[in-house]
């Protein structure tokens, strides 16, 4: 019960004391001044009818007697008048039954008003003649004793209604901060930390919301420095001082990654970018200057990196870059290779080199199958070959362009097309399941997208998301395979368990397509909605923090839950996670490679399950291969893992 609702009660309960109390007291005071006027009453009437019965006693003239009697007694406001000689005998007597109009049988029981008998001595000369009785008849005082309680009630009554009325209104402007706690206190939970700056006057009151203001901003801080300092760890760790770009170990990480995923590693360029003359410009301006120089080269590749979402740009040592495009096919090596050689040509213009000559860039396609060294190898020598063609050129390494990186744009253009008209993508779905193998009960399932090809061969998502995104095909993929899934959970809704389907960045940020998602989700039972999942890609959420948050906050009213996918792969703060309301985050498989030996990883991961779990978010490991894997994550609190350890992909509908 409300807080309002319980002082109301308390309000009506001590204005029911009070009635019950004023009533009862009314009452009776009431009831003993009737019957004090009733008394008067009888007594004055037995005086008069005894002194005006004198004479006639004297005479005993009883007809005289009894027609004096009448006249009083016909008048109605007694009961009883009696006249007795002075021997004992009844010479008059006039009575009636007492009855009541209007009024009320149980009142008349309830409240007892017995009306006294008034007597008084009938002379003759100086002697005792007789006596006469009288008894004032009850009902008038009845009357007006019920007529006083009814307006009594009423008044108390419109009292009360008018004291609960004003309470009421009272009590919810009072009351209005602690509402205000109440719905800070709720943000809290949600990873908000609202400050209610009108403070209410109500000292008790006040203190309340101070000291939650204090909660706030002290729970906020806490978030605030634990994400300062994960943040500064993988900085540390993982990112070049000098330019903000990862380091060499951070791209060595996603390479190896990229390498030996199946799910991610299918088709794209590496790109190797080495600046002119380095070592002889740190020698003629000082070291300082060249640290200037790498970090305005690093700004220009991240500037250029940003049309491509899944890029991943290091400095891998002295003046040379690389750049990881997954998202490119065979025929847009030369077109990536040029935009980076005009972007970089801006160091010439903002005079930080000493002339036109700037970078040579070496670029390698690389397909599925491949090994990172290999890669490396490929590009390396590209690079080489651009450094004998002249100033700022680049070079592409050919073989064929790596069998044209398996498809060309336009090719994939048409087999996308196909694929969704004819609805011919596949669901696959993978285990996600607790780091406690003594536990190991099952998270969700991930469900993964295939779609087979001109051989039949099924192709995983990183194969033909990137394309399809720039395409703009990845909306109607998104929708084919969340109807597909709403209605297989429709359908098996008594089975427990619950389902995780990736979205993309292109529909994250489209109003239609959030509109029509939950639409779709408005149309199904709601224990259905709550076996849903959706991620997004940490990239994609980054692109538009706002859109991403509204869109969580649309999925979670209708009891749906929302994940983090790929998270840590670039270096953006993660302190929007404060508020966007997820359940969990999926840490990229980067930092899982050798996390068993490597220090700086397990150190990493385990303060950032720290920082996450004091926000109520779960922590799941991607790319999980080994026992020795599960067993570190485990010892550092991770809640759950998926990869190959714990189950391959396999159909699912």
């Amino acid at each position: 019960m409300s807080l309002s609702r319980q002082l109301l009660l308390i309000i009506l309960g001590v204005f029911l004391l009070v009635f019950a109390g004023t009533f009862t007291i009314s009452v009776n005071n009431t009831r003993h001044f009737l019957a004090q006027q009733l008394q008067t009453h009888a007594q004055d009437t037995a005086t008069s009818l005894g002194l005006s019965l004198s004479p006639h006693m004297e005479q005993q003239d009883l007809a005289i007697i009894g027609r004096m009697v009448d006249a009083i007694y016909d008048g109605g406001y007694y009961q009883a008048i009696q006249v007795e000689s002075i021997d004992g005998l009844m010479l008059v007597e006039r009575s009636n039954t007492v009855q009541f109009e209007d009024i009320p049988g149980w009142f008349v029981n309830l409240v007892l008003l017995e009306p006294p008998v008034a007597r008084a001595v009938i002379m003759s000369g100086w002697k005792q003649a007789g006596w006469v009785y009288v008894r004032s008849h009850p009902g008038y005082a009845y009357a007006e004793l019920w007529r006083n309680t009814i307006q009594m009630f009423w008044l108390f009554l419109a009292s009360t209604l008018t004291a609960l009325l004003f309470g009421l209104v009272a009590l919810r402007h009072i009351l209005t901060p602690l509402r205000a706690v109440e719905h800070q206190a709720e943000a809290v939970c949600r990873q908000e930390y609202p400050i209610q700056e009108n403070l209410p006057r109500a000292r008790e009151l006040r203190r309340v919301v101070e000291a939650m203001n204090r909660m706030a901003t002290k729970l906020k801080q806490g978030f605030d420095e634990q994400a300062r300092l994960v943040e500064g760890l993988r900085q540390q760790a993982f990112q070049d001082s000098v330019t903000g770009l990862g380091n060499r170990r951070y791209f060595n990480d996603q390479l190896d990654h990229l390498t030996s995923s199946a799910e991610e590693f299918q088709a794209g360029a590496l790109l190797l970018v080495e600046l002119y003359d380095f070592k002889g410009f740190n020698e003629r301006h000082g070291y300082q200057v060249g640290d200037q120089l790498l970090s305005e080269a690093a700004r220009l590749i991240r500037e250029w990196a940003r049309e491509h979402p899944t890029a991943v740009a290091a400095r891998i040592g002295g003046a040379d870059f690389a750049v990881l495009v997954g998202d490119v096919s065979a025929d847009e090596l030369d077109g990536l290779a040029a935009g980076l050689s005009r972007s970089l040509l801006d160091l010439a213009s903002l005079g930080l080199a000493d002339n036109d000559e700037v970078a040579h860039i070496g670029i390698a396609a690389y397909k599925r199958g491949d090994a990172a060294n290999a890669l490396l190898s490929r590009a390396d020598m590209a690079l080489r070959m651009s450094q004998s063609q002249g100033p700022n050129t680049w070079q592409r390494y050919s073989e064929s362009d790596v069998a044209a990186s398996e498809r060309r744009a336009g090719e994939w253009k048409k087999f996308l097309n196909r694929a969704i008209s004819e609805d011919e993508f596949r669901l696959f779905s993978q285990p996600v399941v607790a780091t406690d193998p003594a536990h190991s009960a099952t998270l969700h399932r991930e469900i993964l997208l295939r779609v087979p090809d001109e051989k039949g061969v099924l192709l995983p998502a990183g194969a033909f998301m990137p394309f399809a995104e720039r395409l703009g095909l990845a909306r109607e993929m998104d929708r084919l395979a969340i109807g597909r899934l709403i209605r297989h959970v429709s359908r098996s809704a008594s089975e427990p368990g619950s389902y995780a389907l990736n979205v993309s960045s292109e529909s994250l940020h489209e109003p239609q397509f959030r509109d029509w998602l939950c639409e779709q989700l408005a149309a199904v039972p709601a224990p259905v909605a709550g076996q849903l999942v959706f991620e997004f890609a940490e990239c994609a959420v980054l692109r538009d923090v706002d859109s991403a948050r509204k869109l969580v906050g649309q999925l979670r009213e209708r009891g749906c839950r929302c994940n983090i996918d790929h998270f840590g792969k670039g270096f953006a703060s993660f302190s929007y996670l404060g508020s966007l309301q997820v359940q969990a985050v999926k840490v990229d498989g980067g930092y899982i490679r050798n996390i068993e030996t490597d220090r700086d990883r397990r150190f990493f991961v385990q303060e950032l399950t720290r920082t996450l779990h004091g926000i109520d978010i779960q922590v799941i490991a991607e790319n999980v291969e080994t026992d020795q894997q599960r067993m570190t994550l485990l010892e550092l609190g991770v809640d759950g893992v998926q990869g190959f350890l714990t189950g391959r992909p396999e159909p699912f509908c």
